[in-house]
């Protein structure tokens, strides 16, 4: 847990699960994703009840990633998301549930009697938080996800990105990502000058992650062809020695970004 401004607190996730945050301002506090584990939910909500008698007024969620919004069950206020974010989760059956058990049996006791709570307010653009001495601005941006979304924490021009920038990982892409837009988003983060970069997941950011991580994705845009055209192994020497690829754990996400690449139609 760390205070990185004052009211704005991130929880950075050292094994590389999905970042949370929350804003605490004069008219209650705001939470930023939930994570996978209504435990962890709950423990933040918990730490957050232990240092301010302020309500927690709503939560947001950057995507439907289920890292990212499964967590909202613990929380009983407004949950706020872009409307293909509820449209999204509104079909995640029990088929669903059970395919994330199917690969990580280890959690299988947290999704007993599970049940997902919806976003509960919805936005087509943006929508402004007031919380009396600081706002958020939640915008939707698309990239990663056709309903990724980051928020603008003000004054302090903080940046809570999504899964828009991942620092020391590789991203997760996935069929739905667009690399085209994400790219696009990420030349247009640049030009909010902001002070900290908070990413999906990884350790807190500034503008470099920004520029990392667009100058990693224009280099994955152009393995298609590579791939297509059986190069792999030239690929994969050239990326060896380059540390914003060599020096990213989780390389199997690397692995599966190759996968979506050679058998999806995603926007490249």
């Amino acid at each position: 847990m760390e205070e990185i401004f004052p009211g704005v607190f991130v929880v950075v996730n050292e094994k590389g699960g999905a970042n949370l945050g929350f804003i605490i301002g004069k008219n209650g506090v705001v939470v930023i994703d939930t994570s996978l584990f209504m435990r962890k939910a709950e423990e933040l909500k918990e730490y957050i009840t232990s240092i301010t008698k302020k309500p927690i007024v709503a939560v947001v969620n950057t995507h439907y990633h289920p890292d990212h919004s499964f967590g909202n069950a613990a929380f009983t206020c407004s949950i706020i998301a872009h409307e293909i974010t509820r449209e999204i989760m509104e079909n995640m059956d029990k088929e669903y549930i059970k395919n994330i058990v199917d690969k990580l049996p280890e959690v299988a006791k947290d999704f007993q009697d599970f049940s997902i709570r919806l976003p509960t307010i919805t936005f087509k653009k943006s929508k402004k938080i007031d919380l009396g001495d600081r706002s958020m601005s939640i915008i939707h941006v698309g990239g990663h996800t056709e309903d990724s979304s980051v928020i603008l924490v003000e004054p302090f021009n903080v940046l809570f990105a999504g899964d828009i920038v991942i620092n020391d990982f590789h991203p997760e892409i996935v069929p739905d990502s667009n690399l085209k837009k994400w790219l696009k988003v990420l030349k247009r983060l640049l030009k909010w000058n902001v002070e900290l970069v908070i990413p999906g997941h990884g350790s807190i950011g500034d503008e470099k992650s920004l520029i990392d991580m667009y100058n990693y994705l224009r280099k994955i845009q152009g393995f298609s062809e590579k791939i297509k055209s059986g190069k792999l192994d030239s690929l994969l020497e050239e990326i060896a020695e380059e540390p914003n690829f060599s020096n990213r754990k989780f390389p199997e996400l690397f692995v599966h970004t190759l996968q979506v690449l050679s058998s999806s139609t995603m926007e490249k």
